[in-house]
């Protein structure tokens, strides 16, 4: 399970989305569970529950924490790759999510485009002292 923080996640689902506090908290615990799931099954495209992928949006908008977490967490960065993956690939990941989370119902699967797909990208870390030059034009 990330141990990283995500209370400020919390935060901005109450904030700037107007959730209710135990509503943001039930969707951070679902995007936990599932960055979990994305951990121990690699590469396998899980589709995340509704309530995650709402949480995960308000993560990953916050790109320095969400790759830093990532690093953390994973060693690689978890893509949010948007696009219909079938009905096949949701049954799929809510059958992990229910098995390894049984307390915890999937619910609808995730609706940005119709659902999400995590994608992952081997870290290649920059240099502290990299510079990048800007092209005369």
């Amino acid at each position: 399970m990330p141990t990283f923080d995500l209370s400020y996640v919390e935060d901005q689902l109450v904030k700037r989305e107007g959730f209710l506090p135990e509503v943001a908290a039930a969707c951070v615990e679902k995007y936990k569970n599932f960055l979990a799931l994305c951990r121990a099954y690699r590469g396998s495209g899980l589709i995340a529950p509704k309530e995650a992928d709402i949480a995960w949006h308000q993560h990953i908008i916050n790109t320095t924490r969400y790759r830093s977490d990532c690093a953390e967490f994973f060693g690689y960065f978890l893509h949010h790759v948007p696009g219909f993956q079938g009905d096949d690939k949701r049954n799929s990941s809510k059958a992990l999510y229910e098995q390894h989370f049984p307390a915890a119902e999937f619910g609808a699967g995730a609706d940005c485009s119709s659902c999400c797909d995590a994608d992952i990208e081997e870290f290649v870390p920059l240099r502290a002292d990299a510079r990048f030059e800007l092209a005369a034009g």
